[in-house]
């Protein structure tokens, strides 16, 4: 025990001795003011994984993880008091003691804790074993007449008072934090969300996520016996199937992107102050869109059609193929149409139509040129030449011939000749308002004739398009298609826009196609294939007319638009809450652990997926203005014809794309970038991911990087990206391996799913293996990204906290997937997603399904597995 100090004896103690007093008082020993000790918080609710108010970008406030040393804790601890601020300020001054006047205590430092001696008498001379206190630590300054007496007596008050009076402010601060805690947990129900954030996430798009999921889940459906029927329910309540339309997550996409741009475009009010892609945008939209009052005779129909509802254009609608017929006339005459008199077949150059017809024909021409990549360059442009396309106008017609059952293959032509009778040439007859029945203004039966062939032609081209594509000089090309007159094709529009010799190199896809199509085209007269050409620039224009009117009209118009380039600047300057490089850093992220995560492909593959480039957004150049102008400043908009001048943007805008051949792409550009198209792209010998900008739209897809829970982005918009990347593994995977045994075991599973007379399902079961690679790796990552961040558990969405984030995962998949494909039960796109759900490990334990339930296949699939280690480092931070 510490022997009492002068100021610690009783009154009653025996003097010092003389001179003592007048001895300096030994000095106050100076400590460093009180600090708070650190504490480790344990994890919190994860909000949104890159909320940045107060909290790092996953949502969790900053961690010291560096351990306190002992000796370091036991020397420089201080309890927390809320006087420790009068305490170090009256050590952070000494005093000087005058005559008479006597030193407080002094104040031990204990290793455990700070300890006063006490001054009762009962501590004189014996050691206190009542437990330790911490008083106020106040150095007191006695006045110099005070005797020892009235010190003592006023001390003896002091000891009796302060206790009493911090014990009652002591309670009094309790029962305040007591009140405002429970006031505070009331009102933001805080009982159940101590700890942390709330375990709600409020955000605007966990709101819009959790609606897309309540206007789709049926819960009348047992989730264990058809999971889809279970998330699409309500989808396809709503959403009834339409003959040759479909619904999905891609139209929601472009439904959410029109609406956008209909607001821009009509809130915009006209001046030269607004960007000139706004402008010409709009001017363009207003010609589209709203009533014209361009002429006298055009009043009444005006005043009569005015008052009907949504009421587009009806000056558009009133003019039918007006516009096409008037463009037909400035283009060479062919005999079917009657406004043209004289053809003859020895003048006529049908290589010249080809040439001059260009955009007008698009996919249906007889010989389609465009700029490509070079294979050996990438980035260097060349001309390209490619086959004829006809699926878009005979793709429908087959499948119903098919359905029709024939037999035989000749049986099949013949049916199919009927049909396109039917569907195209009485159709291209009544759009142009000819006479059907004027059998001399069309030899009908050569003509389909010549169409049947020509597809036949180019499918057995693509079906033997595995080599790659053939890059010889223009020289060699024009002998390759000989007697076929490449430069009046050239000069008729190319020539015009590029310089070029003929010992260029050019780019030619489907070779064996340009091998046989001299020999084809000399079986058909130059009468049919002026009429050919014709008849499929009809086609293929007609998209851009009007023939009624009709509530979405506006959507049709911003359909066609959203292939410009001025269109695509408008809504990437709308978008400012995307920011590319982050966005490029996620999906880059997502591309590494996919490649340290599958060890499945061949080291060629390997190396493709390594050198795989991803391009996000727009490119550059369309947030250029000033480049925009330059390009699109010369086209005329007239507002009482839409036609023409949408038809006008276009071709000026393929001569501007033409007009880079011989040039090389920009790292920030690329040749085939669909900026306004809601799906991702891939270009293969670029060997590139295109994510365009009009993808990110919540719902249905939560966009990386905003206030939706990372289960939801993983769900929705990495899916996705991870499809893509299997995709691209198994077109260059030899023979298709490992994906072809996994489909040929997948298909037990998709069997017990499908309906029995289901027509052709493989393109489905192979879907199915994709989106079963892609949903099981992004379960792995979620896992991995939440032990990485240490977060115990994510916000959930409004309305499903009874739901855990791994069946919200699996969910939002489920709900991301809903379409008019699957309208039917038992369709082979409902058996799609519930191969890939059932096929998915630990759905069964997640919802408790039972032993019998029907998505219970007891279908397993070693392979589909992936089997990685679980390793911290494999998920890098996003930045």
């Amino acid at each position: 025990m510490t022997t009492p100090t002068e100021n610690e004896r009783s009154p009653s103690s025996p003097k010092p001795e003389d001179g003592a007093e007048n001895k300096p008082p030994p000095p106050i020993p100076e400590e460093p003011p009180p600090q708070l000790e650190e504490y480790d918080h344990e994890p919190r609710i994860a909000a949104s994984p890159y909320r940045e108010s107060g909290f790092n970008i996953y949502g969790l406030p900053p961690i010291d993880d560096e351990p306190i040393k002992e000796e370091e804790e036991a020397e420089n601890w201080r309890p927390y008091s809320p006087y420790s601020k009068v305490y170090s300020e009256s050590l952070s001054a000494p005093k000087t003691l005058h005559k008479g006047q006597k030193p407080t205590s002094l104040i031990k430092k204990s290793s455990d804790f700070l300890k006063f001696e006490d001054d009762s008498p009962e501590s004189n001379g014996q050691e206190n074993t009542s437990p330790p206190t911490i008083q106020a630590r106040v150095v007191q300054i006695l006045p110099h007449d005070m005797d020892e007496e009235t010190e003592s007596r006023q001390l003896t008050c002091r000891r009796a008072k302060c206790p009493f009076l911090l014990g009652m402010l002591l309670g009094l601060t309790i029962l305040l934090c007591i009140g405002i805690f429970i006031a505070w947990a009331i009102l933001s129900d805080g009982f159940q969300n101590m700890g942390g954030l709330s375990r709600v996430c409020s955000s605007k798009e966990c709101i819009e996520l959790a609606s897309q999921l309540t206007e789709s889940i049926d819960p009348s459906e047992k989730i264990c016996n058809n999971f889809y029927r279970y998330s699409c329910g309500r989808f396809h309540a709503s959403n009834p199937s339409i003959a040759g339309k479909t619904i999905d997550y891609m139209t929601k996409i472009r439904d959410l992107l029109e609406n956008q741009l209909n607001e821009i475009f009509l809130n915009t009010s006209p001046g030269n102050a607004n960007p000139f892609s706004l402008q010409f945008s709009t001017s363009l939209y207003q010609a589209c869109t709203n009533p014209i009052r361009a002429s006298l005779q055009a009043l009444p129909l005006i005043n009569l059609l005015r008052d009907l509802p949504s009421c587009t254009n009806p000056i558009r609608a009133s003019l039918q193929a007006l516009p096409l017929i008037n463009l037909l006339r400035d283009l060479p005459c062919s005999p079917m149409l009657p406004f043209c008199s004289g053809f003859s077949s020895e003048y006529f150059s049908w290589e010249r139509y080809v040439g001059m017809m260009d955009w007008y024909a698009g996919s249906y021409n007889l010989i389609l040129y465009d700029r490509g990549p070079n294979p050996q360059a990438p980035s260097q442009v060349l001309l390209t030449f490619s086959a004829i396309d006809l699926s878009e106008i005979l793709g429908p017609i087959k499948a119903h011939v098919s359905s029709l059952g024939p037999k035989e293959p000749t049986e099949f032509e013949a049916l199919l000749s009927v049909e396109i009778k039917q569907r195209i040439i009485q159709d291209v007859q009544n759009l142009l308002g000819l006479d059907i029945t004027d059998t001399s203004l069309l030899d009908t039966n050569e003509l389909v004739e010549m169409i049947v062939e020509l597809d036949n032609l180019s499918t057995w081209a693509k079906q033997t398009a595995n080599a790659p594509p053939t890059i010889i000089s223009l020289q060699e090309f024009s002998q390759l298609i000989d007697p076929i007159d490449l430069k009046s094709i050239l000069d008729a529009s190319i020539s015009s826009i590029i310089k070029w010799s003929w010992s260029d190199p050019v780019v030619v896809n489907q070779v064996e196609y340009f091998r046989a199509l001299p020999r084809l085209l000399s079986n058909f007269s130059k009468r049919t294939i002026a009429n050919y050409l014709t008849i499929v620039t009809s086609l293929n224009l007609k998209k851009y007319l009007q023939f009624e009117i009709y509530d979405n009209s506006w959507r049709t118009c911003l359909k066609e638009m959203s292939a410009l380039q001025p269109v695509a600047g408008v809504y990437a300057h709308s978008r400012t809450d995307l920011e590319f490089s982050r966005l490029f850093t996620f999906f880059n992220d997502l591309k590494k652990y996919f490649l340290t995560t599958n060890h499945q492909f061949e080291p060629n593959v390997v190396d493709t997926l390594h050198k795989l480039s991803i391009k996000i957004g727009v490119p550059k150049k369309v947030l250029d203005e000033n480049y925009l102008a330059s390009v699109f400043s010369t086209v005329i908009i007239e507002p009482e014809d839409y036609f023409i001048s949408f038809i006008r943007a276009m071709k000026t805008q393929r001569a501007s794309e033409l007009g880079r051949i011989g040039t090389v792409v920009a790292p920030d550009d690329a040749i085939n970038w669909p900026s306004l198209e809601p799906s991702l792209v891939y270009n293969i010998i670029e060997n590139e991911i295109v994510i365009p900008i009009a993808i990110f739209q919540s719902p249905p897809l939560a966009i990386p990087l905003s206030n939706a829970p990372m289960s939801s982005i993983l769900a929705t918009t990495a899916v996705l990206f991870y499809q893509m990347m299997y995709r691209i593994a198994r077109n260059a995977q030899p023979n298709g391996e490992p994906f072809n045994s996994i489909a040929n075991c997948a298909s037990n599973a998709f069997r017990q799913f499908v309906m029995p007379d289901v027509v052709n399902p493989n393109e489905f079961l192979t879907l199915s293996v994709e989106q079963l690679h892609s949903l099981e790796l992004v379960r792995l990552y979620y896992r991995q990204w939440k032990a990485n961040h240490q977060i115990l558990r994510e916000q959930t969405l409004p309305s499903f906290e009874k739901y855990s984030a791994e069946q919200l995962l699996l969910l939002q998949y489920g709900t991301l997937m809903c379409s008019t494909s699957g309208a039917i039960r038992g369709s082979a796109y409902e058996a799609m997603v519930n191969t890939v759900v059932s096929m998915n490990s630990d759905f069964a334990s997640l919802f408790s399904c039972p032993r019998n339930s029907r998505m219970l296949t007891n279908v397993s699939c070693p392979s589909s597995k992936i089997r990685i280690p679980f390793k911290e480092s494999s998920v890098e931070p996003f930045k």
